[in-house]
């Protein structure tokens, strides 16, 4: 009979390990993003179209997904082009992120992140009177995915976003279209 006990206990901490590796994030993604018009701070030229960003993301855990979530850090490589108004940049970005994510109980395949993030760059503008300056990211981020049985996502991500460089600024709604895999 010990060994019936012993048997089954053994399988349920096997199956629990497996469902708690089934949740965790450890998830590599790509984007494409369209940032919120610039502002140029010493001509009064605001408006300026904040054009299109492509970015690779890393995300993982660093707590155990459970029932009421966990926490998450992930770091990303952007680039943004801007083309308006005369004014041409180029915008090469490291962002961290640090934050919270939370999967359903009941649809293992969603999950939900929120995180703020901070991140620096190097902005080349043309059509400033600048060549190049230091590039400031940071905000908030809420972002929903849906991981697929063959472990592909597709997903979206929304950041109530602040850049501000020398010359150029910009604030408002960053919308990012999302695919990546979970390893």
């Amino acid at each position: 009979m010990n060994h019936h006990v012993a048997l089954v206990a053994g399988l349920a901490l096997l199956t629990s390990a497996a469902s708690a590796a089934d949740q965790d994030i450890y998830d590599l993604r790509g984007y494409y993003g369209i940032p919120p018009d610039y502002e140029v701070t010493d001509s009064g030229r605001d408006d300026i179209d904040g054009g299109h960003r492509l970015g690779v993301q890393h995300m993982r855990n660093f707590t155990e997904i459970g029932d009421v979530g966990g926490w998450i850090w992930g770091a990303e490589a952007s680039l943004s082009f801007v083309d308006d108004q005369g004014v041409e940049a180029f915008i090469p970005a490291i962002t961290g992120l640090v934050g919270y994510a939370y999967q359903l109980q009941n649809l293992e395949n969603l999950h939900f992140e929120g995180t703020p993030y901070l991140g620096v760059g190097l902005a080349s503008i043309d059509g400033t009177g600048d060549d190049s300056e230091l590039y400031l990211e940071y905000g908030l981020r809420v972002a929903s995915f849906w991981t697929f049985e063959s472990n592909w996502q597709a997903g979206i991500d929304l950041r109530l976003h602040r850049a501000d460089a020398d010359v150029i600024d910009s604030s408002g709604l960053l919308a990012c279209f999302v695919g990546g895999y979970r390893f």
